[in-house]
């Protein structure tokens, strides 16, 4: 069996129909049998400690006011 590479417009086609679907797609890959896999994540925000301590230092700094 021979192993097929796609064709770039295939692989841009898979990305705007995949897009266009709603999917946010950061990556792409592209297998030796000539399947695309798109990949998403997810952006999970990371914690604002800084702002949550500093929000906190000031309710208590007006408490004692």
């Amino acid at each position: 069996m021979t192993t097929r590479r796609p064709r770039r417009p295939n692989l841009q086609k898979a990305i705007e129909e995949a897009r266009a679907a709603g999917m946010v797609v950061n990556r792409a890959e592209v297998l030796t049998d000539g399947r695309i896999i798109l990949s998403t994540s997810e952006v999970i925000p990371e914690p604002d400690v800084l702002g949550d301590w500093m929000k906190k230092r000031e309710s208590r700094a007006a408490r004692h006011s």
